[in-house]
């Protein structure tokens, strides 16, 4: 297991500059995600770690020993790629036992470790078959039990539950936890999903544009977003697009309808806004963070309960929607109104957080 340290480190393919000076550090068995919009540099940050891709400056070091000019042979680092890469003509127990062979193991140990990795996948039935006879989800269940019979020191999965069916997934969160608590490996996680990046890492490292834009725990993500992107990578998210107004005793924010006509406003307690008067923000808001009260300054319609939501409303305000905490009392078509306790105000243009009320 070891602990992993990125120092100033910029890296370009094709010329083009991917990640710009990264500096960050993974504690030794500690399980890290990382966010962020596609494009935004996330695979490229494992890809480094890995050694498939070259550093232009800066180091990469493990354990404080500088890998940068090391072979990813050499670096004791397992990787599960998004799409599933497996040897075709190597059945399922000659895929997992390949990273064994390689190291020259005895015959005893390689069975050994590969039953027990078969097991804990869950895939003992199909150690006969070959890639070409499984399905996306069983290919990519053999590949993390290949990436984890040598046990690594660094674990990377490149979202490696995109592929798997949703009860799947379900299931996988759980065994990956276990398996990676159990082994205690240094794992990095990239992920798109809300359920993987809240449920299953430590610690959220948000990327956006080639730069490490917030490093913190989930629910501190989830409740701060650095960016729009972060906002929705951890959880449903209602994004209302506004305008910030000043006013004698403060800050509104305006929003608008989807016609442009003016739908309702709310006051923003929030000396960040002082340079922002008259420019276009997005309002980040969660469900939690709004609520039905007798004496609420916005007036809404109720379009819908959503069925097993736990008591969410789908609010309409100038044709735009939002969810809302609702109690069993609300029915379709009511007029309530809201009043909005928590939101996050982006910069309307680079969706980078301006500030947080409530």
């Amino acid at each position: 297991m070891a602990r992993i340290d990125f120092d100033d480190v910029t890296v370009a393919v094709d010329g083009n500059v991917v990640l710009h000076n990264i500096t960050l550090g993974i504690d030794d068995g500690e399980f890290v995600g990382v966010i962020g919009p596609s494009g935004s540099g996330k695979t490229t940050l494992l890809r480094t770690l890995a050694g498939f891709t070259d550093v232009v400056e800066g180091r990469v070091l493990l354990d404080g020993i500088d890998v940068t000019q090391v072979k990813t042979a050499d670096r004791d680092i397992g990787m599960v790629f998004q799409d599933p890469v497996l040897f075709g003509n190597r059945n399922v127990r000659r895929n997992v036992s390949f990273p064994l062979e390689i190291q020259k193991r005895n015959v005893e140990e390689i069975a050994q470790r590969v039953n027990a990795e078969v097991r804990s996948m869950h895939i003992e039935h199909l150690l006969l078959r070959h890639p070409k006879e499984l399905s996306r989800g069983e290919a990519q269940l053999v590949q993390i039990a290949r990436a984890m019979v040598r046990t690594p020191r660094v674990l990377l999965l490149d979202e490696p539950l995109a592929s798997l069916d949703v009860h799947l997934q379900a299931r996988m969160r759980a065994e990956l936890s276990m398996l990676q608590a159990g082994y205690g490996v240094t794992t990095v996680m990239t992920t798109n999903d809300p359920n993987d990046a809240v449920s299953m890492p430590s610690r959220l490292i948000v990327v956006d544009s080639g730069c490490v834009v917030q490093i913190d725990t989930p629910a501190a993500v989830r409740k701060r977003p650095a960016t729009v992107d972060a906002a929705v990578s951890t959880g449903e998210c209602w994004l209302l697009p506004a305008t910030v107004l000043r006013a004698d005793e403060g800050f509104w924010l305006r929003f608008d309808g989807r016609d442009g006509e003016e739908a309702c406003r709310c006051k923003a307690w929030a000396p960040a806004l002082s340079s922002r008067v008259g420019e276009a923000v997005v309002i980040g808001m969660r469900s939690d963070g709004v609520h039905i009260v007798a004496n609420g300054t916005i007036t809404a319609r109720i379009r819908r309960v959503l069925p097993g939501s736990g008591g969410i409303a789908l609010c309409a305000m100038g044709g735009r929607d939002i969810g809302v905490i609702a109690d069993a009392g609300v029915a379709l078509d009511d007029i309530v109104n809201l009043r909005f306790d928590e939101f996050v105000v982006f910069d309307g243009a680079s969706g980078r957080s301006i500030c947080s009320v409530g």
